[in-house]
C-alpha cells in the first residue's frame, strides 16, 4: 500500500516506450470518491512544464518508479480537462489543515495512503513537533477541501485505536 510521501517524485517510466514522463509532483484525489484520478508529472526543474496521467493508465507503483502503460497515456492540461479542474481547485490532501466536524483544529496532513487501487485509505496528521502522528480512516474523511479538511470528531477521540494504528503501520515492511 502506498504513502503520498513514497509516490511523490518517484520517476513516472512508461512500459511500452521505457522512456522517463517526468516525475510525480501530485495526485490528484477525486473529493467525493476519496480516490485518485490522475496523476500530475513536472518535467524538469521549477517552472517547467505539467501534465497529467489517468490514474486508470497506472500499471504499478515500485519503491523506485511508477509505471504507466505507454507515453500515449500523458495528456496536457487542454487534453485532460477534469485533470486541470482538480489542479486548479487545490483539493490536496497532504499539508492541508485537518478540523473536525465539530470545529476542533486538529493539525495538518502529513501523509496519506492508499490501497493497490488507488483509494484513500487513511491519512496521518501531525499534531505537534514531538507528538506520533493520528492516524484517521479515510471512512471518517467528510470533506477534502481547498482550505480545510473536515473529520468526523469520533475519529479522534480514541487513542487506544490510535496506538494500535501506529503499532500496525510501523510493523508493515516499506
Amino acid at each position: 500500500m502506498p504513502s503520498f510521501n513514497q509516490v511523490k517524485g518517484l520517476a513516472a517510466v512508461t512500459v511500452a516506450e521505457g522512456k522517463k514522463l517526468g516525475e510525480v509532483e501530485q495526485l490528484l484525489i477525486d473529493p467525493d470518491a476519496k480516490q485518485v484520478k490522475w496523476l500530475l508529472l513536472r518535467e524538469g526543474r521549477v517552472g517547467g512544464t505539467h501534465h497529467y496521467v489517468a490514474a486508470e493508465a497506472v500499471r504499478a507503483i515500485g519503491p523506485h518508479a511508477v509505471i504507466i502503460n505507454s507515453e500515449s497515456d500523458v495528456k496536457t492540461p487542454a487534453e485532460a480537462p477534469e485533470a486541470e479542474d482538480l489542479y486548479q481547485a487545490k483539493r490536496f490532501v497532504v499539508g492541508n489543515k485537518l478540523v473536525t466536524d465539530k470545529g476542533n483544529y486538529v493539525g495538518r496532513v502529513s501523509d496519506c495512503d492508499f490501497a493497490d487501487t488507488l483509494k484513500l485509505t487513511d491519512i496521518r496528521v501531525s499534531t505537534g513537533i514531538f507528538a506520533k502522528p493520528l492516524f484517521i480512516p479515510a471512512e471518517q474523511v467528510m470533506t477534502i477541501g481547498k482550505d480545510v479538511m473536515i473529520v468526523a470528531a469520533s475519529a479522534i477521540q480514541n487513542p487506544e485505536k490510535q496506538e494500535q494504528k501506529q503499532e500496525q503501520k510501523q510493523e508493515q515492511p516499506g
